[in-house]
C-alpha cells in the first residue's frame, strides 16, 4: 500500500494517496477523483516547475539536480536556460533538440557530460545528435569540466553566426578532438551565407581566435572509423588554400571579410580568420 503524492483533479490541492486504489475522495474539497490521474497531474506539475517550457522551447531550468534529463519534445534550449548552474554535472538532451541558444550552458563549471538520448558514444565526450542545426554564442562558455573530445552526429549543416561556442573551456587541455560524422572535416556554417568552414576557421568559431589552433585534432567520421590524419586530397588543398571558403560579393558589399564573412578590427584584420582586408 504505497503512499505517494498527488494533486486533486477537482480543486488542485496537493494530497497523499494510496496508489493501489482506483478512486478516492479529496480531503480538501470532498470531491471524488481518479487516483491515477491525480498522480499524473502531480508529476506534470513537478515537470512544469522544474522545466519552464513554451511551445517546445526550454526557457529555464529551475532545479538543482546534478544529473538532468531534458524532457522529450523540446526543440530548443533557450538562451541562458542553465546559465551559472553550479550543481549541474551531466545533461541528457532529447534527439528533438535542434537549437542551443546563446549562453545556454555558460558558466556551468562542473558540467562534465553532454549527451543525447540513445547516444551510441561510450567514451567521455560532448555528443550532439543528428538533429542539431544551430549553436548560439557562448553556449558553453567557461564550462571548464567538459571532456576535450566532441562528436557531432549531424550530417548536415550546423549554423553559427556569432561569438565562440566553447570559449575558455579548453585552455588547459593538451589537445581537443573533434569529429563530425558524415564529413571528412567538421563543418560549421554562418547565417551570413552557406560556406564550408574548414580547419582553422572552424576552430575560431568554436574556441575563439586567441585559442591555440594547433591543439585541435580532426577525425574523419564519414565511414564511422576515426582517422587521425586528413586525406591526401585534403592535405593538398590545405597547403594551397589553408583558409579556403567560398567567396561572396555580398560580404564585400557589407564590408565583411571576403574569406569567411567575419568582421574587421581597427587594423583591418578579420576577427574570425585573422586575414587582412584584401579588397
Amino acid at each position: 500500500m504505497p503512499i505517494v503524492p498527488a494533486k486533486c483533479t477537482c480543486c488542485g490541492a496537493v494530497i497523499t494517496v494510496d496508489d493501489s486504489k482506483e478512486a478516492l475522495i479529496c480531503e480538501s474539497c470532498n470531491s471524488a477523483f481518479i487516483v491515477k490521474k491525480a498522480i499524473e497531474l502531480y508529476e506534470d506539475g513537478k515537470i512544469t516547475e522544474e522545466f519552464e517550457t513554451v511551445d517546445g522551447v526550454l526557457k529555464k531550468y529551475n532545479g538543482d539536480a546534478e544529473d538532468v534529463t531534458v524532457p522529450d519534445g523540446i526543440k530548443r534550449i533557450g538562451g541562458g536556460a542553465f546559465l551559472r548552474n553550479s550543481s549541474l554535472k551531466s545533461v541528457v538532451l532529447p534527439k528533438s533538440v535542434a537549437e542551443i541558444g546563446d549562453y545556454a550552458f555558460a558558466y556551468c563549471e562542473n558540467l562534465s557530460k553532454v549527451t543525447y538520448k540513445d547516444c551510441p558514444e561510450t567514451d567521455d565526450c560532448v555528443s550532439f545528435s543528428e538533429n542539431l542545426s544551430y549553436i548560439g554564442d557562448h553556449a558553453f562558455r567557461c564550462c571548464y569540466s567538459l571532456p576535450p573530445r566532441m562528436v557531432f552526429a549531424c550530417k548536415d549543416r550546423i549554423y553559427h553566426d556569432g561569438d565562440p561556442v566553447f570559449r575558455h573551456c579548453y585552455e588547459e587541455a593538451e589537445s581537443v578532438t573533434i569529429m563530425q560524422k558524415g564529413h571528412n572535416t567538421p563543418r560549421l556554417y554562418s547565417k551570413l551565407g552557406s560556406f564550408d568552414m574548414e580547419l582553422t576557421p572552424l576552430s575560431y568559431h568554436l574556441f575563439g581566435r586567441d585559442f591555440d589552433v594547433n591543439k585541435v585534432k580532426y577525425l574523419n567520421g564519414r565511414d564511422g572509423k576515426d582517422k587521425g590524419k586528413p586525406t591526401a586530397e585534403h592535405e593538398s588543398k590545405e597547403k594551397a588554400e589553408p583558409h579556403r571558403v567560398h567567396r561572396s560579393d555580398l560580404w564585400k558589399e557589407r564590408g565583411r571579410c571576403a574569406h569567411c564573412g567575419g568582421e574587421f578590427n581597427i587594423l583591418k584584420r578579420c576577427k574570425s580568420c585573422g586575414r587582412k582586408k584584401d579588397y
